[in-house]
């Protein structure tokens, strides 16, 4: 990695570009990659793990360039500008290794695309991150065999790993031998970090290509985020590019008005979006198509839908006997997404209102659009009935239904020939579209979280004009998204749908005529001299206009003039309206009591005014829905002249005032709204922009959220909350002082060994004695027992019995309970117990109030960013309320903020309470530790559901990684007390790194030492260095809620380890050596003694009696001869009767150490 210094990466949440992202959705996207392995789906060929390694350590390969950047969601294509100015060095943001299992993940990261991954990933179930430190990461050759050994590490003790190789429409022949050739996997056959040996002979590898390529297909939020900002976006303005086309070589060259001309647009948009999809099978994709009249025939469309058009019609020839025909067929198709929609259009007369209004025989035309009326209705029916029953098979009897009934309405015996004898020619269809546009057929009954089209077609429509021809045939269809789960205890499922092509206009009429072309253009000028209908209000004003129909109608812009008895509205595409008040029954007026909001005048029409109307605009309500949006000149106009006429001077009828719209309009005003008055105090975002003209969207996206979570058996209580449209909790919470209720609060008290937090529970129950009634449910501290939620149930037994044991006349005071996890117990499975006792009785009276979590910062990092096991999992949103910071606390601290930041990317609504060693000091903090109803909050009960979807269900989580392990030692010998603290001080620097063999990392519990009277009351931090030594005063009291066979108070010494692989013959033997060790001693021999002793022994021994012939002078010794010696001349007796004494005493020793038995410390 470059060595340069460069800003290191902001791990915000809001740099994630796409608004629907949140931890919920990233989740859901790794349990659908987690639902491929073995162990998730029962199938035994399912590989162990699925690797992915991105850049130049998998030569650059697409499959894991592409699972990647799914399960990232795009990160490296959305944010690829900014990467580009961030300055790093691409293969510095492509440097990651993923190995998904069944229930983790491992990540390989450096320190720069670290903090870019973290809001991505850090919410990711029992996810571990193998990343350096900073200061680490400065030594590049330490960072390389990192690297290679973290690679080593992720895959140990896999033995079947799936690899994405090839990119979606790309798919070929997997040589598993290539993995081969992969940097990072070369690297596996070096002896000091792979051990030696081929990957691929080592490790089972197969292609799950095709596998997660279908799981790319389904659809979340972010997913709908993206079709309705781009891929909606584009198809939408082709359709526009399509109708423009058309409008522009019907004025200049409608001679020459091909099919091939008008499609162009669509054509294009295409085949250059096709050409990055080379690999996909074009027989089984579709394709767009502009057909006119006759040519639309069924055995054309069913050709063309498949195939690129390769034979054009002219619209002067295309209707029958080669005159215009009546309308023309379209279909639009997204080349890179599943996105397809269908129109008829119609070809009819100029409306012109000076000609007179005449009762004429229905012809084609008439039964043509009328035709299309009732397929839309029908394909709509259609939609909704198959989001309520997954079933195609109801849909389809639901639409031939409406078809039946609507063409007995109808009464010509043509169509009712057409439809009893030609069943063939009407077709309805749902079905799934993946990516590419391939189809897929839906499964009865069951949920397919595809993309959906649902198109419904009439073929080769009879003429009534002549016998025994046909017109061509009509088409409508739609995209859609559709969502489902079902509801716990009900056999019924909540479902919702969305239309996402629902702005293209879904009814046109063009004038093709040349005459009435002509005549349209001439229409506007006339429109302004017509006096007999009063003075002119407002003239050739733009305007929008609708018939308030949610299916059929869209919303028109043309122009409006005013009379003062009369309303004309022109269209350039097919002429004038014009309403009079013989025309008008009935005038409403909406406008929201403020000049800021769009207004609405709605014109109910008589039904004799159809014959002024054009098709598209006869609806059954018989309304017309005038548009005024705010600051137009229009707007202005109604209040100022035409309302002030119109009461005093006009023929109309009076206007009446709404207070509020019919039901059936007020969609459309929200619409409006969206579309035309931004609003001022908060941004609008893209997403809003883009699906304006979407009424439900929030409320489908929170439905889709639920859905694509996996949450099964919804409890029906909760649905409003996790559907957003409830913001109180289901449940009732009483005010916590009635104490007479059999209702009890538990609160949850959880962190790993050495959080600190038993002093937290001590803070607690000395907080307020007497308003509170403490019963503390823990497992006692020798007791290394996993978790066992039926010993839970029965504590929580005995609690309410406690509970309720209360006196009559007692000072009533609140009973609270506290749970204590132990060790590294996952807190869902601890939540999950409480919820879900079995004995209805005592499960109505628990609640549990608000979970806690501690958490040292110092003793949160295993090594490098390696986290202790199972903390960011329990600390998930809807989990906990809060964390408590038990180190760290005073100052600005750099470890701290590192810590707050990773959990605050995984749960962005706790509340982090500082607390020095798990000592809370304000009582606002308390408070909150102590809740009665923040666990139940909105919020909490969503994000339990979408986190976890399975939570009421949980098996044990032993998927924590590494995975820790405890050994509990009683023995009754007392300890040495240095050599004990020493060996704890010592047990730091000890610290292996992977895979972390007999690791201690807390030490737990009660012992005697030589030196002091008593028991002591011990425990120590590995990674924090935290050490406590406390005297126990009195005997330890167990719980009297603890179950039967809890084992009785004792007085004996234990301590309980906790590491990782931890061997108990080690640990014995490691508390071996904190004892002093007795042993025999030899024998002293004159060559034993030091110059020292020797000193020793003639200082003691100098004035002794001098032999005959010597004398002593102070300083020297003498002889008579004149000899001279600083040393008494019988030194060497004296030695000789010290090394004897000194023997007599160490036989003395071996004697008595020979009668008496050693005993083990553990005997």
């Amino acid at each position: 990695m470059s060595s340069k210094k460069l800003k290191r990466p902001s791990s915000a949440r809001r740099h994630i570009n796409y608004e629907t992202f949140n931890q919920f959705v990233s989740g859901s996207r790794l349990r659908r990659i987690q639902s491929l392995l073995n162990g998730n789906n029962g199938q035994a060929d399912s590989p162990d793990s699925i690797l992915s390694i991105t850049g130049i350590d998998s030569r650059y390969n697409e499959g894991c360039q592409h699972l990647t950047n799914y399960l990232l969601f795009d990160f490296f294509t959305s944010r690829k500008t900014e990467l580009e100015r961030s300055g790093f060095d691409e293969e510095d943001l492509d440097d990651i290794i993923l190995v998904i299992n069944s229930n983790s993940v491992d990540i390989y990261c450096n320190v720069i695309n670290y903090h870019y991954l973290l809001p991505y990933t850090s919410h990711w179930f029992n996810v571990r991150y193998h990343c350096l430190t900073d200061t680490e990461a400065e030594d590049e050759e330490m960072e390389e065999d990192f690297k290679m050994l973290s690679f080593v590490a992720m895959i140990k003790d896999k033995k079947c790993i799936g690899i994405p190789f090839f990119s979606p429409g790309h798919g070929g022949k997997f040589d598993k031998f290539v993995i081969e050739k992969w940097p990072i996997v070369q690297a596996f056959a070096l002896d000091e970090i792979g051990g030696g040996g081929f990957f691929t002979m080592n490790y089972e590898v197969c292609d799950v290509s095709s596998k997660v390529e279908e799981l790319y297909n389904h659809v979340d939020p972010v997913t709908m985020e993206i079709l309705l900002t781009q891929n909606v976006k584009l198809l939408e303005r082709q359709w526009t590019d399509m109708e423009a086309r058309f409008k522009l070589e019907l004025s200049n060259k409608m001679e020459k008005l091909t099919e091939e001309i008008v499609a162009e647009p669509l054509f294009s948009y295409y085949k250059h979006g096709r050409i990055v999809s080379s690999g996909v099978d074009k027989n089984k994709s579709r394709c767009p198509y502009v057909l006119y009249g006759r040519h639309a025939s069924q055995s054309e469309i069913e050709k063309v839908s498949h195939e690129l058009m390769d034979r054009y019609e002219d619209i002067s020839t295309s209707g029958i006997n080669n005159k215009l025909p009546h309308h023309m067929v379209c279909q639009a198709v997204s080349p890179n997404s599943p996105l397809v929609c269908s129109r008829t259009y119609f070809f009819t007369p100029v409306v012109d209102p000076f000609k007179d209004v005449k009762t004429e025989e229905k012809g084609d035309l008439w039964y043509l659009t009328n035709l299309y009326k009732i397929m839309i209705e029908a394909l709509f029916g259609g939609i909704y009935s198959y989001t309520k029953t997954q079933s195609v098979k109801k849909a389809t009897s639901s639409v031939f239904y409406v078809i039946e009934e609507s063409l007995r309405e109808i009464d010509h015996p043509i169509f009712q020939n057409y439809f009893n004898n030609n069943r063939s020619k009407f077709v309805f269809n749902i079905e799934g579209v993946d990516n590419f546009g391939i189809c897929h057929q839906l499964e009865e009954g069951v949920y397919m979280p595809l993309i959906k089209t649902s198109s419904i077609s009439f073929f080769d429509v009879p003429s009534v004009e002549h016998s025994g021809k046909s017109v061509g045939s009509l088409v409508f269809g739609e995209s859609f998204i559709d969502s489902s789960f079902i509801i716990k205890g009900q056999n019924q499922m909540s479902s919702d749908h969305v239309i996402l092509t629902s702005n293209i206009s879904r009814q046109n009429l063009f004038s093709v005529k040349e005459a009435d072309i002509k005549s349209c253009k001439q229409l506007p000028e006339q429109l302004t001299t017509l006096e007999k209908y009063g003075d002119i209000l407002v003239s050739r004003e733009i305007i929008h206009y609708t018939t308030g129909s949610p299916q059929y109608s869209q919303i028109f812009t043309g122009e409006v003039t005013v009379y003062e008895n009369a309303v004309i509205l022109h269209h350039v595409e097919y002429g004038s309206i014009l309403l009079t008040h013989t025309d008008i029954q009935h005038i409403q007026l909406y406008d929201a009591d403020t000049n800021s909001s769009v207004w609405l005048l709605i014109l109910y029409l008589d039904k004799l005014s159809h014959g002024k109307l054009p098709v598209h605009l006869i609806e059954d309500k018989n309304q017309l829905v005038l548009i005024f949006l705010p600051k137009t000149p229009i707007h202005k106009h109604l209040n100022t002249q035409i309302l002030r006429k119109w009461k005093t001077e006009s023929s109309f009828p009076v206007v009446e005032r709404l207070e509020e719209l019919p039901q059936h309009l007020i969609s459309l005003h929200s619409q409006l709204q969206k579309q035309f008055v931004p609003n001022s105090s908060t941004k609008t975002t893209n997403l809003e922009k883009s699906a304006y003209h979407i009424d439900h969207i929030k409320r489908f996206i929170n439905h889709l959220s639920v859905c694509t979570a996996g949450c099964k058996d919804v409890d029906k209580n909760h649905l409003p909350l996790l559907l957003k449209s409830q913001q109180t909790s289901p449940t009732t919470d009483d005010d916590e002082e009635q104490t007479d209720s059999d209702e009890i609060t538990i609160s949850i008290i959880a962190g790993v060994p050495g959080s600190h937090k038993q002093t937290l529970v001590s803070t607690l129950t000395n907080y307020t004695k007497e308003k509170y009634r403490w019963i503390v449910l823990k497992q006692p501290n020798d007791d290394i027992s996993e978790f066992d939620a039926k010993r839970l149930h029965k504590q929580l037994n005995g609690a309410l019995t406690v509970h309720r044991r209360r006196k009559p006349g007692a000072i009533r005071r609140i009973t609270k309970v506290i749970v204590v996890t132990n060790s590294f117990t996952d807190i869902g499975e601890v939540i999950n117990a409480i919820e879900t006792h079995p004995d209805q009785d005592v499960n109505k009276c628990l609640k549990i109030g608000a979970v806690t979590i501690c958490i040292d910062p110092l003793n949160f990092y295993l090594e490098h960013r390696l986290i202790l096991p199972g903390i960011l999992t329990d600390c998930g949103e809807g989990w906990i309320n809060n964390i408590i910071l038990t180190s760290c606390t005073t100052g600005q601290n750099d470890l701290m903020k590192d810590v707050q930041s990773i959990l605050r990317c995984v749960n962005t609504n706790v509340a982090f309470i500082p607390a020095e060693r798990g000592e809370v000091h304000r009582s606002t903090d308390l408070d909150n530790i102590l809740s009665s109803k923040e666990f139940y909050s909105p919020s909490m009960i969503h994000a339990r559901y979408l986190s976890r979807p399975d939570w009421r269900n949980l098996k044990s989580s032993s998927g924590f990684q590494p995975k820790m392990n405890q050994i509990l030692l009683n023995f009754k010998q007392p300890l040495d007390k240095s050599r004990f603290i020493n060996k704890l001080k010592s047990m730091k620097s000890s610290l292996d790194s992977h895979p972390w063999y007999n690791n201690i990392y807390h030490v737990q519990g009660q012992v005697t030492f030589t030196d002091s009277e008593g028991l002591y009351e011990v425990q120590f931090v590995t990674l924090s260095g935290y050490m406590r030594l406390q005297l126990v005063e009195t005997s330890p009291v167990t719980d009297h809620l603890s179950s039967s066979s809890s084992p009785p108070p004792t007085m004996s010494n234990y301590l309980v380890y906790t590491g990782c692989h931890l061997q108990e013959e080690n640990i014995k033997n490691w508390l071996r050596s904190c004892r002093i060790q007795l042993k025999k001693k030899d024998l002293l021999t004159r060559q034993d003694l030091t110059k020292d002793e020797i000193n020793e022994i003639h200082k003691n021994n100098h004035l002794r009696q001098l032999p005959s012939g010597w004398f002593y002078n102070g300083s020297q010794f003498i002889s008579l001869t004149g000899e001279k010696t600083y040393q008494h001349p019988n030194l060497e007796d004296f030695i000789e009767e010290y090394v004897k004494l000194k023997n007599q005493e160490i036989l003395e020793h071996n004697q008595k150490m020979e009668s008496e038995k050693i005993v083990d410390l553990f005997e």
